[in-house]
């Protein structure tokens, strides 16, 4: 079962996981509390909202124990992939099972955890075993702690089942007046490479002695035979190792701070509830182990009492009071931006910034002020009106995680230029400029030129502006004024023209352009191509984008086709014959593929030549056989790139549905983004 449900789970950069709702959260931690509270576990009835996530709940019987069971199971793997990736939760219903729960937030990411935690689980006879359901890295949006984790990792958000189950256990245990003990297993890799086990209750302050951490690792060094072995199985205090877990949502709920505050506040102190355990590879990728994990575990008296938790320090708080509800922000206006602040010092200081809608900064309001509670600001003019935006608050001289964000809203402009302005006139023509307004009684019009005698004729553009605020104000675009005749439209590339290496981390590409008879309000497109003859088209840069000179990709998307005979084009939307190439070729860092070429038919026991090249890469290649976008079966999982080409010959291996629909794919083991896929071919049993 956990082997089904962690190899169904959305794959590392998917964007396959599904964002569980409020009151999906809310059902979710009533069915695990309904499950922990005993009784006839086929009589507990699941929401709406779960079923209608094809969740079931019901009883699974597995060496004479019974065990109650909330899980998604479909026919069709690919279906549940998709759609509902919120994990699964089982309960022993023995009576007298131990007071534990094996919990396992990483079960793909950290490899074989899924499968050493449900042996665990059985062999220790303990109450609960939750299991996320993702992926931490499958979708790129942040989690509630910030860029350092995805929203989709299940030990680092708030908003996850996995986090909702943490609440259940831990109520339904504070019902009882009952201690209990979560152990969560993770896997390390390269970070501690003095420990083989490292654990901690999700706090840097070592254990006092006789506590349940410090009879666990004795227990489990008790079974390696080996000294050496011995000195490898750690926990805080004993190495210098940093995984310390203490970012753990989990471990901070268990640790003694409020819900509310996991992602942003924490633990001072340690319940003894908790216990983070990382492991070297070799260790959870084991039976021989797992079994010395329940000899441990069971070899522990997990009934001594912990030591009482240290008050939870009044929590810091700052909570922004202005545009609560969003709306619309006017440039130029003065606006006042007020918030409310919690146990924070009388000399706190705190930034006041501008971000984008996904929470990444766009500009500062003011780097450092008083927190006074207010702040007058100037929107400026240079914000854009196209996209919502949200205002921050945060601590600069306590806790800069201390932070609030206002709701959404748009930035306007109080004069707003309609006509059709930019293009090109004749000295003598007459051109009519128009204008909406938002409460500006009077306005000034005024008039700006450049000349440029090169080509004998000048640029100008028309200001409309407030007569009682001159920062109140809108431009029309740049128009030119022709002494004789219109030059030829044209476009030329000035960057990007020959020898430029593209990486895939490279961010915020800039590509230029001059244009001659072309105005502004044209818009163009830019392409990657390849240097053959005919050109062949690569990928596109951006399909459509305005005549300003100036594009910015945001990033090399791992779809953009890699090569070293890359030409960049830019041409007219409007007229296709009004286009530029770069004069020489530039490479795009990646992997490309030869073959197999895509319309092929295999067999079970053909043997496939794998052919590919590997442009500016550095590292190992890890190739996989795909069935559409779901993973299959590992081929080969690291392969040293050793030159700019490379080939492997591969068996198709019996077992194998057929399918019209397999592809292979390669990509960098150090950076998954660089990828690359065939084309689909066939596969049949015989």
């Amino acid at each position: 079962m956990a082997q089904y449900l962690a190899c169904s789970a959305p794959e590392e950069d998917s964007e396959a996981y599904t964002v569980p709702s409020s009151d999906l959260l809310s059902a979710w931690k009533t069915a695990v509390g309904d499950m922990l509270s005993g009784g006839d576990c086929s009589s507990i009835s699941l929401p709406t909202i779960l079923t209608d996530a094809s969740y079931e709940i019901g009883v699974l019987t597995d060496g004479g124990v019974d065990f109650c069971v909330l899980a998604s199971f479909q026919t069709d793997s690919n279906d549940w992939y998709s759609a509902f990736p919120y994990g699964a939760v089982v309960v022993n219903q023995d009576p007298n099972a131990k007071d534990l729960s094996i919990d396992i937030p990483h079960p793909i990411y950290d490899d074989q955890t899924f499968r050493q935690g449900i042996a665990v689980f059985k062999g220790t006879d303990a109450r609960s075993f939750t299991l996320s359901g993702s992926h931490r890295k499958a979708n790129a949006a942040i989690s509630c702690q910030g860029s350092s984790y995805k929203i989709a990792d299940a030990a680092h958000n708030s908003d996850h089942t996995f986090q909702m189950s943490a609440v259940a256990i831990k109520e339904y245990y504070a019902a009882l007046g009952k201690d209990f003990t979560s152990i969560q297993f993770h896997g390390m890799g390269s970070t501690c490479p003095d420990d083989d086990v490292f654990m901690t209750h999700g706090f840097k302050t070592s254990p006092q002695a006789g506590e349940k951490i410090q009879l666990l690792r004795d227990a489990f060094k008790n079974e390696l035979e080996d000294v050496a072995d011995q000195d490898r199985i750690s926990m805080t205090g004993d190495t210098d190792c940093t995984l310390t877990g203490t970012s753990n949502t989990q471990g901070r709920f268990y640790n003694g701070v409020d819900l509310d505050d996991v992602c942003t506040t924490a633990q001072v102190g340690y319940s003894g509830n908790f216990i983070h355990i990382e492991q070297q590879r070799f260790i959870r990728i084991s039976t021989a182990y797992d079994q010395k994990w329940i000899n441990a575990l069971n070899a522990v008296n997990f009934a001594v009492a912990a030591p009482p938790i240290e008050p939870v320090a009044a929590v810091p708080k700052l909570k922004l009071t202005s545009f609560d509800e969003g709306g619309i922000m006017y440039k130029a206006d003065d606006i006042v931006i007020t918030w409310e602040s919690e146990n924070l010092p009388d000399d706190e200081i705190v930034k006041l910034s501008v971000h984008h809608a996904d929470k990444t900064w766009l500009t500062n309001i003011v780097k450092a002020t008083a927190n006074d509670g207010s702040y007058t600001w100037k929107v400026t003019n240079s914000l854009p009106e196209t996209e919502d935006l949200i205002l921050r608050v945060r601590s600069e001289t306590t806790d800069k995680r201390i932070l609030d964000y206002t709701a959404s809203f748009r930035v306007a402009n109080r004069i707003d230029i309609t006509s059709d302005n930019g293009g090109s006139y004749q000295s003598g023509d007459e051109i009519t400029v128009t204008w909406n307004v938002v409460d500006i009684p009077n306005v000034k019009i005024d008039i700006f030129q450049v000349v440029d005698e090169d080509y004998n004729m000048f640029q100008m553009l028309i200001r409309v502006r407030n007569t009682e605020d001159t920062s109140c104000r809108d431009y029309t675009s740049y128009f030119t004024v022709l002494e004789g005749g219109a030059p030829d439209p044209s476009l030329t590339l000035t960057s990007f023209n020959g020898g430029q290496i593209l990486t895939r981390s490279a961010t915020n590409i800039e590509f230029t352009w001059d244009s001659q008879g072309m105005q502004e309000s044209d818009t163009v497109q830019l392409a990657f191509m390849r240097n053959d003859e005919p050109k062949r088209f690569n990928n596109y840069i951006v399909t459509e984008t305005p005549n300003t000179g100036s594009y910015i990709l945001p990033k090399l998307e791992s779809w953009i086709r890699a090569g070293d005979d890359i030409l960049v084009r830019i041409r007219s939307t409007d007229d296709t014959s009004i286009k530029a190439y770069s004069e020489e070729p530039i490479t795009i860092e990646g992997i490309t593929i030869q073959s197999p070429a895509g319309g092929e038919s295999f067999s079970a026991g053909d043997e496939v030549a794998i052919e590919w090249s590997s442009i500016e890469m550095t590292g190992n290649l890890y190739l996989a056989l795909m069935k559409g976008t779901s993973w299959k079966k590992t081929i080969v999982k690291t392969l040293p790139i050793t030159a700019a080409t490379g080939e492997y010959h591969w068996t198709i291996p019996d077992g194998l549905e057929d399918g019209s629909d397999y592809n292979i794919r390669i990509r960098s083991v150090e950076d998954t983004s660089i990828r690359e896929y065939t084309d689909e071919f066939s596969i049949t049993a015989s």
